[in-house]
């Protein structure tokens, strides 16, 4: 049987440990744009089966986020491997775009599809998934209890996904993985999934994660490029091909709510805001979050007196860890769903 041993990167990727590859992540470090690199390179693997990269690119994306599998990985260590995942089913060998949407919400994420808007303008759809899982650890006793939620897909210009990309880099716990066509990249093969974690604006370029590293390096790609790749249609769906963004779900900040919050006393000390949330930019995210996962006019209007409230707008923008966050357009997202004004805001443009 015929065997290979690696390819080469086809122009115009850059292989991120060639000396221009440095260069550019040495321009990104000082832009602030390479956050999430250090969160996802921590946690780099390597594809287990050559159609896992999905499978493999999500495994990163939770251990980076800190998420508890509440299952056992080898006694007494519990840990997220492509293994034991929570509800892996797939209909093909790989995995489809859906697929990986509604596995990354059973193992306790937050996560948006993003369709190529030149290919699906304005797409808009939330779709409902029910899962049950039994449970498989006694000492969390918690199995995937997704039961009944929302599964978000959206469509997205250029300039969004552009966006996106640089609110990911710029912060912590806020990842993106891409489902791209190689043949797009003048790479062989067809539909791969991998993380993007870094961006520099000098170049326009993004950093790939590339989970097959038994074939390529990870490369820096022009967005534009990169953009192209999410558009040819995937022959399994029918659909083309797109981006996730994935955060922590809502459910590991059950603590905060509007109710909370309004209560919270002022001034607010750095204790104060620590024992109300696991770190500081919490008790917005949260609001964001909850409503993309149950929106309601109720829950709506609420968080736009918590807006409206100058004391908690002042506070919340007195702990925010970038000093010039532009707090009013995150709150005006949350009203709108606006997910390009979402990203540019959190980006500290």
């Amino acid at each position: 049987m015929e065997s290979f041993y690696k390819k080469e990167l086809p122009e115009p990727l850059i292989k991120f440990s060639s000396a221009e590859g440095k260069l550019i992540f040495k321009e990104a470090l000082q832009e602030g744009n390479m956050e999430t690199y250090f969160e996802l390179g921590e946690q780099y693997v390597t594809q287990a089966k050559p159609e896992d990269c999905g499978i493999s690119s999500l495994v990163m994306v939770l251990n980076a986020l800190g998420i508890d599998p509440c299952k056992v990985w080898k006694k007494p260590w519990r840990w997220y491997t492509e293994e034991n995942l929570y509800c892996v089913t797939r209909s093909t060998k790989g995995l489809l775009f859906d697929e990986f949407l509604r596995i990354a919400l059973c193992n306790k994420t937050w996560v948006v599809g993003f369709y190529p808007s030149s290919v699906y303008p304005a797409f808009h759809r939330t779709s409902r998934i029910n899962c049950i899982e039994t449970a498989h650890c006694k000492e969390c006793n918690s199995g995937c209890k997704v039961n009944s939620s929302h599964v978000l897909y959206r469509s997205a210009s250029l300039e969004t996904f552009r966006s996106a990309i640089v609110a990911c880099s710029r912060r912590s716990g806020l990842h993106m993985v891409v489902n791209f066509s190689r043949k797009v990249l003048n790479q062989t093969g067809s539909g791969h999934f991998s993380p993007v974690v870094g961006y520099n604006s000098q170049k326009d370029m993004c950093l790939v994660l590339e989970v097959a590293r038994f074939k390529y390096p990870a490369f820096w790609c022009p967005v534009s490029l990169l953009y192209e790749a999410l558009e040819p249609l995937d022959p399994d769906t029918g659909n083309p091909r797109g981006f996730f963004v994935i955060a922590k779900s809502s459910k590991f900040y059950p603590e905060v709510n509007i109710d909370t919050v309004t209560k919270v006393p002022f001034p607010l000390s750095l204790e104060e805001v620590n024992s109300y949330a696991r770190d500081l930019n919490c008790l917005l995210v949260y609001s964001y979050f909850r409503l993309l996962e149950n929106p309601h006019k109720d829950f709506t209007g609420k968080t736009r007196d918590l807006a409206l409230d100058p004391l908690i707008t002042g506070t919340l923008q007195d702990f925010f860890p970038q000093p010039n966050y532009v707090l009013d357009l995150v709150l005006e997202s949350i009203s709108s769903s606006d997910f390009e004004g979402y990203f540019k805001a959190i980006c500290n443009d």
